[in-house]
């Protein structure tokens, strides 16, 4: 007996060595580890809103020292890049990976040529459906639609890290869970499901652990990827950051919820200035782990703020004592609370871009382009008339134009044709509509909405009770203007009034328009040689404003030189569906 289980034995042996020598068996392949390389990273940020960070830093212009990709960008002196899209889910990323370079943003390029690929993604899966839906089945502990989405999350995701390997296999990637935004006060929870859930015997004090239910198998499922797929690639399939558990360690630490509440922006969803330190904070730690962080980031990270602290808040915060704490500070969380709990609710100056003097390259003389695409949503505003039976179209293309000055500064200009008071009138004799002129019901505008979740946000101060100089505060910041309309004269002011008594924006007379009616944009620029490294053609990048700090700015032109058969411009902006095109007069 003991003979025959000794042979079986041997034969058992002999065959798993086979199957290990000719198919590899179950064998694990061996995982390779990075060599981290000296000189400078290229980091490309992909993702959704979190990633973009348009709705969350405040105000709008601090964009890449407020956002948690600027902070890590800078601080650790990384080449940088910021393709991240409002509102994406993992089917958009997957689509967006697999476009081909377009100009200068250069999607396949800068994919395959990144030492680090950092992606948030996975929170619109879940909110981009009825979040009042989701929090009353979680109250029933049902969680069939959120399973059923996150499995098509989990089969996209998959796709996306695939297709990343293919295009980089060495790339280092990173991804981070989901932070749960949900308190008692949230307004992404309606009166509906307030109601049922208040029936069912759940106070909103539940709320919180209601949404982080299924937020949570959101964020297990990216776990349960690296564990299902441990073997599938050469190197990790990517790295998981918890920022999920950073905002619930700050949740717990105070039944007063204070500064949790304060790490996000009035919509409820979005991280604010904090928020974004604070996922900065957790990203920082494994680049620290990787050996990927500068040496110096913490110092790095201590002069940003500082540096802040100097131009947004020398007119309302004792500077020299808060820098005094930040330099004291041990630890990056350490610096964050020392800046944060300081400049909480404190007025702010702005940088205004007619005093900022233009760096970089320019061009050698003045570019001035013909307007010949200006399209938002789909809808040619070069080519759209006031109705399908007024031929006339709305832009003046003499007075419309892009131009790009040797000097470093530029100038958009957005005209609406001569006379349109006239055809306006017309058009009212003719029954197309009447005076007054509601605008909110006109274009479903809820000003009290905008203005408490974004606008006010975006650009402190904003008030629409003074409309006249809240106009003033945004063209003072980011260089927009309305151009035809006379801001000082009576008509505007009780038009401004009625809107800071009503809510509404109520056209009443025409003559509140005069001829060179539209919009106006100015600030600087700077050009950027850049070369696709998978076609070998090379773009002249056109950076518009100063918000950039040592990345890129969101709104960039690319330029076609006249080697290429014709002289134009292209901006695109993904978010809203934005072309402008221009073409040299």
């Amino acid at each position: 007996m003991k003979k025959r289980i000794a042979v079986l034995s041997a034969v058992a042996i002999a065959v798993i060595l086979l199957c290990m020598v000719f198919t590899g068996c179950n064998k694990k392949p061996v995982r390779k580890e990075h060599v981290i390389t000296s000189g400078q990273k290229t980091v490309l940020f992909l993702g959704d809103s979190i990633a973009e960070a348009m709705a969350g830093p405040s105000p709008l212009t601090e964009r890449e020292r407020y956002g948690y990709y600027g902070i890590l960008g800078n601080i650790n002196e990384y080449k940088f890049y910021n393709r991240a899209i409002s509102g994406d889910q993992t089917s958009d990323l997957l689509d967006f990976i697999q476009r081909e370079d377009d100009g200068i943003n250069m999607v396949k390029s800068l994919i395959s040529d990144s030492d680090i690929i950092h992606i948030s993604i996975g929170g619109n899966d879940l909110l981009g459906h009825s979040v009042d839906d989701m929090i009353i089945h979680a109250g029933e502990n049902d969680y069939s639609d959120v399973d059923r989405y996150i499995e098509t999350a989990y089969d996209n995701l998959d796709k996306i890290i695939t297709k990343l390997r293919e295009m980089n296999p060495d790339a280092i990637i990173i991804l981070q869970t989901q932070y749960n935004p949900v308190g008692k006060d949230s307004p992404l929870i309606g009166d509906r499901a307030r109601y049922r859930l208040n029936a069912m015997a759940y106070s909103p004090n539940d709320y919180h652990r209601l949404v982080g239910g299924a937020l949570s198998r959101l964020n297990d499922m990216f776990k349960r990827y690296l564990k299902e797929n441990e073997n599938k690639f050469e190197y990790e399939p990517y790295y998981l950051v918890d920022v999920a558990a950073a905002f619930e360690d700050i949740y717990n630490a105070s039944s007063t919820r204070e500064r949790w509440n304060r790490l996000f922006c009035p919509d409820g969803i979005h991280p604010a200035n904090e928020g974004h330190a604070l996922i900065a904070e957790a990203n920082q730690k494994l680049l620290t782990e990787l050996g990927l962080a500068a040496p110096d980031a913490l110092d790095n990270y201590k002069t940003l703020k500082k540096e802040q602290l100097d131009y947004l808040y020398s007119k309302s915060v004792a500077t020299s004592s808060v820098k005094k704490k930040i330099d004291e500070s041990d630890t990056f969380g350490d610096v964050t609370l020392s800046y944060f709990n300081e400049v909480q609710g404190k007025d702010i100056s702005y940088r205004v871009p007619a005093d900022v003097t233009p760096v970089g390259n320019h061009f050698d003389e003045d570019k001035e382009f013909d307007i010949t695409t200006l399209s938002i949503g789909g809808l040619d505003l070069t080519k759209s008339s006031l109705a399908d039976n007024v031929p006339l179209p709305i832009m003046s293309r003499q007075k419309s134009y892009i131009v790009f000055r040797a000097d470093g500064t530029f100038e958009m200009k957005y005209v609406v044709v001569d006379g349109i008071k006239s055809v306006l009138q017309r058009s009212i004799d003719w029954g197309l509509f009447s005076l007054p002129l509601d605008l909110n019901d006109l274009i479903d505008l809820d000003i009290n909405y905008l203005q408490g979740h974004f606008l006010q946000h975006m650009f402190p101060g904003f008030d629409y009770t003074n409309l006249i100089d809240s106009l003033d505060l945004i063209s003072g910041a980011i260089g927009f203007s309305v151009t035809g309309v006379d801001l000082d004269s009576q008509l505007a002011r009780e038009t401004a009034k009625e809107l800071s008594d009503s809510g509404h924006l109520v056209i009443r007379s025409l003559d509140l328009i005069e001829d060179g009616l539209g919009i106006s944009w100015k600030g600087t620029y700077r050009t950027v040689e850049q070369k696709s490294e998978l076609t070998g053609e090379t773009y002249t990048a056109i950076y518009i404003g100063d918000e950039f700090f040592k990345g890129e700015s969101y709104l960039r032109f690319t330029y076609n030189h006249p080697s290429s058969g014709w002289d134009t411009v292209r901006l695109t902006v993904d978010v809203v569906d934005l072309v402008c095109e221009g073409e040299l007069r």
